[in-house]
């Protein structure tokens, strides 16, 4: 959600830093609970459910105050909608204290797989030709054309 209201800040500048500036908020609680060494247990999920739920609460109602005076189809009418359409999946962090408030993680743990898949085999991302393949390939290759 932070991206589109991001990506939104040159077309619609106060409102986009508005948003992000909730969106501020949110990760602010998450600061304070690990800065209070509270992750994951009991008191970080309360504290999630009364200080990020009143962020939450009047984030909504910004929302769908602004959602009128954006087109649907201009980078902040995208922002809006994306962020209500949404809002019930973006909450999910409110009831378990060991879910994320983003997904930073997951994303980088792909981008690990997705830059090694890249660079693994580098024979196999210049030539198809067999001779380029691997052993095993070949292999593979030449008992398939054996079972058609």
């Amino acid at each position: 959600m932070r991206r589109y209201f991001f990506e939104a800040k040159d077309a619609a500048p106060e409102a986009s830093y508005k948003a992000l500036d909730f969106i501020l908020g949110l990760y602010r609680v998450e600061h304070d609970a690990r800065a209070r060494g509270i992750l994951g247990t009991q008191e970080h999920l309360e504290l999630r459910r009364t200080q990020r739920s009143a962020i939450r609460a009047a984030m909504r109602r910004w929302l769908e105050s602004e959602r009128p005076h954006h087109a649907p189809k201009s980078p902040m009418g995208a922002a809006i909608r994306y962020a209500i359409n949404q809002w019930d999946a973006l909450g999910v962090f409110l009831e378990n204290p060991n879910i994320p408030l983003d997904n930073n993680e997951s994303e980088s743990a792909l981008r690990r797989v997705a830059l090694g898949r890249n660079y693994a085999e580098p024979r196999l991302m210049r030539s198809r030709s067999a001779f380029e393949m691997p052993l095993h390939m070949n292999r593979a290759r030449d008992q398939v054309a054996a079972s058609a």
